[in-house]
């Protein structure tokens, strides 16, 4: 399935991915969000950003369930997988929350990284097969930006 989705002979991608394991690790790669700009300005233009992070991972609807299925699991390479992601976005949003909440930066940083997580843990749950066209619906991603808001208290407040 995966050699005619890309246009392969199964003698081609065993090729390049001699066993299956091989192919399996290199399915579980972070997806590419260096085109993405970083969060910066104002909560939300941040918020646009971290949401645009959040959904190029939801665009691939398979791998995130064999994620998440094999991440409950215990596999390793999907552990490393979902802690490879983790550091990604604090990389990508890092800065961001520093110049916004000081330091309280790692907490509200924590707790943003976990929420999305959740939101989107219980989406492939909830929705399985149908996970990618319900994130891409505008309920889902109102309701998304409203818990993004929700963890993103006002930088005054914490004076």
């Amino acid at each position: 399935m995966i050699a005619r989705r890309v246009g392969l002979t199964d003698p081609a991608l065993y090729y390049y991915f001699p066993t299956k394991r091989d192919l399996h690790d290199a399915l579980l790669r972070e997806a590419d969000v260096r085109d993405l700009p970083p969060p910066a300005g104002t909560l939300e233009e941040g918020m646009e950003s971290i949401l645009a992070f959040f959904f190029r991972y939801a665009e691939n609807g398979d791998l995130v369930r064999l994620a998440l299925r094999e991440q409950v699991s215990g596999e390793p390479a999907a552990i490393s997988f979902r802690q490879d992601v983790e550091q990604t976005f604090r990389a990508f949003a890092g800065p961001f929350f520093r110049q916004h909440y000081g330091e309280a930066a790692n907490a509200i940083e924590s707790i943003v990284t976990y929420t999305l997580t959740g939101v989107f843990w219980d989406a492939i749950l909830s929705f399985g097969a149908n996970f990618e066209e319900v994130v891409a619906q505008d309920h889902f991603q109102r309701r998304l930006r409203n818990v993004l808001s929700a963890c993103l208290p006002d930088p005054a407040e914490l004076g």
